[in-house]
């Protein structure tokens, strides 16, 4: 009988021995039996964040996971990931201890998530960047739909950078295309009256023109050839005779700023030959149709725009260094804050300067005020906006309601509204379909929202205001727009 119970019992016992080997297997440490130090890593993911955003560019910050540990010492592995928030923003070396994360342009509260693991196991910790505006900024902001009427298909396979209104006329030189690297002495021209179009020549081909239209005229000065020699030629078309002239500046140069106050046409600043800068300005007499010249007392540049206001004509910001590096072979750096300002009455010249240094915004003045929107601070699109009191030269701030490049027809006026339409195209986070308003009398912005279908990535490329009508250029189209 002994011998038939002891069996079993051996059995059993080895059978209790083995699942509680298991048991103890599954609760061991890899690499170590009872009392092992070897644990998981901790994950630290460093503290939160909050940055204040002034630029497209500006909305960037440095994630830092150095605070995590092993407690044996072993190395670890590092992942960011992004796990709420708004999600424009993209991440640099996510595999990284420290990483970087750019593009986090639209206030709100951005999370992220550093996972750090090794053979003894993983653990996770998160940290916080909350983007904010400065507080002048206007939150919240109307939207109103706009439409447009399509009017015409451009003539032929052109590229316009601009617009420009004269009577019933809309002009559009097709000086230089990106698409073909061609340049071209043929404009554009636009009977609103008849909707047709036909072309005029001016007297050479170019590029950075600066064309104006006033008292029945339109002015194209100034430019660089195809081997980017400044050129001194200004074309200027009579509209009632159809016929040219031709004179020139003092100095050969393109890219200068073109504004007109009164019975005088201003022709400021601009590149002359082998990348040199200029300061000069020309002064063209409507009535006598003679030249004077004058300098910009602070200093050679590209001036970033010129607009009147209250007999004063400003020429604001830009650019103090020129250089090679664009597909056309030259690019404008350095942005600086100085204004000039020429006392139409007395002929004298004064300097002051805007709150940031800033080239490629738009201009435009509205009673006692210029408002400088948008523009390039530090390499970046910015959605600031100074709203310069010419009579006191005193500042108060505003905001676009995202970053923007302007230009000297990107600020146009109907009836008793401001518009400004971004020129920096193709950026994440930009809506290519929407645009800024800001109404005069109140003061207040809102946002007009055009056919998001008709706005193909980088196509918004002019617009021109005329007796309160509004004409846009987009993808190779010309447009009525419905505001």
């Amino acid at each position: 009988m002994k011998s038939k119970i002891y069996l079993p019992i051996v059995i059993l016992v080895a059978m209790l021995l083995s699942i509680a080997c298991k048991k103890q297997a599954v609760i061991t440490p890899p690499g170590g039996g009872s009392g092992s130090t070897n644990k998981p890593p901790v994950a630290d993911a460093g503290p939160d964040q909050t940055i204040m955003i002034l630029t497209y560019y500006s909305g960037t910050a440095s994630l830092n996971g150095s605070g995590s540990h092993d407690s044996s010492g072993m190395s670890m592995q590092f992942y960011w990931r992004q796990i709420a928030g708004p999600v424009n923003g993209f991440l640099q070396n996510a595999g990284q201890k420290e990483c970087r994360v750019y593009s986090i342009n639209t206030p709100g509260t951005y999370s992220f998530e550093l996972e750090v693991w090794n053979t003894h196991g993983s653990d996770l910790d998160t940290t916080d960047i909350t983007v904010s505006i400065p507080p002048y900024c206007q939150p919240d902001r109307s939207e109103f739909p706009v439409s447009l009427t399509l009017l015409s298909e451009l003539p032929g396979n052109i590229q316009v950078s601009e617009i420009i209104a004269a009577g019933n006329k809309l002009f559009m030189p097709a000086w230089f295309n990106n698409f073909t690297g061609t340049y071209s002495k043929n404009i554009h021209v636009y009977d609103r009256i008849t909707q047709n179009w036909t072309i005029i020549q001016a007297s050479q081909a170019r590029s950075g023109v600066a064309t104006i239209a006033t008292d029945g005229k339109v002015f194209f000065a100034g430019g660089l050839d195809s081997s980017f020699n400044a050129i001194s030629v200004v074309d200027i078309y009579d509209m009632a005779t159809n016929t040219w002239s031709v004179t020139n500046l003092s100095e050969s140069r393109g890219d200068c700023q073109a504004v007109v106050s009164g019975s005088k046409i201003f022709f400021a600043g601009g590149q002359k030959n082998d990348y040199v800068l200029s300061n000069k300005v020309d002064i063209y007499d409507l009535e006598t149709g003679s030249w004077s010249s004058s300098s910009l007392p602070a200093g050679a540049r590209i001036v970033g725009a010129a607009v009147t206001a209250q007999n004063k004509v400003l020429f604001c910001g830009g650019y103090t260094q020129f250089g090679a590096g664009s597909m056309l072979g030259y690019s404008a750096t350095t942005p600086t804050a100085s204004i000039d300002i020429y006392d139409v009455n007395t002929g004298q010249w004064s300097v002051s300067a805007m709150q940031v240094n800033k080239g490629s915004f738009a201009a435009i003045n509205v009673n006692e005020k210029v408002l400088l929107a948008g523009g390039e601070v530090n390499y970046a699109a910015t959605f600031h906006v100074e709203e310069l009191n010419v009579n006191t030269m005193n500042s108060s701030s505003s905001c676009l309601f995202q970053p923007m490049y302007g230009g000297g027809r990107t600020a146009i006026q109907k009836d008793d509204k401001l518009l400004f339409f971004a020129y920096a195209r193709g950026f994440s986070g930009i809506q290519e379909n929407k645009f800024d308003i800001y109404n005069i009398q109140t003061g207040v912005w809102s946002i007009g929202i055009l056919p998001p279908d008709l706005i193909p990535s980088g196509a918004f490329t002019s617009v021109a205001s005329v007796n309160d009508e509004i004409y846009a250029v987009i993808d190779n189209k010309l447009y009525k727009m419905n505001l």
